[in-house]
Order: structure tokens, then sequence, then C-alpha cells
């Protein structure tokens, strides 16, 4: 019976990190280290959070991310969304070098007529593997002036212009 409704076929599940890691949401935006100059958003998967992970070993094989963009967007946002670009990092926490990931400007139009207010890594494959910790660095560098704050000296991402980090997982069931 097992064998019958194992999935064959690779499987995606879409996941809010402000509702289902509201901890590591909350401290990307606001790090214990206020000097540090990067951010850094730390997700850990567990088999838990793959449906079918009872019939058998999840194997990650790639992401997309998305940062979705409070609406109504500031003018300021609005203006500058169009070829919006922010270089970082995003892969396996324990990696050495994780692989870059620049979350860029979603082409295309919203319905109502405006720009679709979400930026996107694309898609980031990596080799299959079993679930774990993953982490997203934003460099300081990397921040545009029209999603930025500065907290203690430090520019961060405005969580107030951050409507939710959203991640898609591809994965299937070995």
């Amino acid at each position: 019976m097992r064998k019958a409704l194992k999935p064959v076929t690779a499987r995606s599940i879409l996941i809010s990190v402000r509702n289902t890691f509201g901890d590591a949401y909350y401290s990307f935006f606001n790090p214990a280290d206020t000097t540090t100059t990067n951010q850094t958003l730390t997700l850990p998967l567990t088999d838990a959070v793959f449906p079918f992970s009872n019939l058998g070993t999840p194997q990650v094989t790639d992401f997309t991310l998305l940062v979705v963009l409070a609406e109504p967007l500031t003018s300021a946002v609005s203006s500058a969304l169009s070829g919006l670009s922010i270089p970082g990092t995003f892969g396996p926490t324990v990696a050495a070098s994780p692989p870059a990931a620049t979350l860029n400007t979603v082409p295309g139009t919203a319905p109502g007529g405006g720009p679709i207010a979400t930026l996107s890594s694309g898609d980031i494959s990596i080799a299959p593997a079993a679930p774990g910790s993953y982490t997203l660095t934003i460099p300081q560098a990397s921040l545009p002036p029209s999603l930025q704050t500065t907290v203690s000296g430090q520019a961060r991402l405005d969580p107030s212009k951050i409507a939710d980090i959203v991640l898609i997982v591809s994965y299937t069931i070995g």
C-alpha cells in the first residue's frame, strides 16, 4: 500500500517564512549582534515540513525565494522596483561558500495595473540533499536605499516594507 501512495515525481511546497519560521524571520530583521553587516535568515527545514515524508526520505532538489513587498508600495519603492536587484547567497548553513542568489524584480503587471510587488531568486538548484538548515545571507552593501532602514548605525532591510519571505521547495521522496 505504501508503495502505491509514494509519489514518483518531484513535489513542491510553499512555505511562508513569517508564519512557519517566525523566530527566524524576526531574527533576520532584528539580529542579536547589532554590529553585523550581513542579515542572515536561517531556516531549519526538517522532514516534518515535507508532505509524505513518512513514506520515505525527502531529498531537496531546488529552491525559489520570494520576497513579498508590503502593499501599498511607498512611492520610493514603487519607482525603484523596476530593475531592483539584491545580491546575496543561499545554501546549506554548513556550506563554506553557499551559491549566489540574486533577488530580482518579478516582471509583469499585477491585477489592477501596478507592478508585481515581489522579488524572486529564480530557481536555485542544488545537488539532491536531505532536509537540513539553509541560510539566506544579504550583505549590507547589497541593500537598495528604497528598502532599507538604519538600526544602530547599520543598514538593514526595512521590515515594514516586506510582507513575507516565501520559499518554494522542490523535493522527491526516496
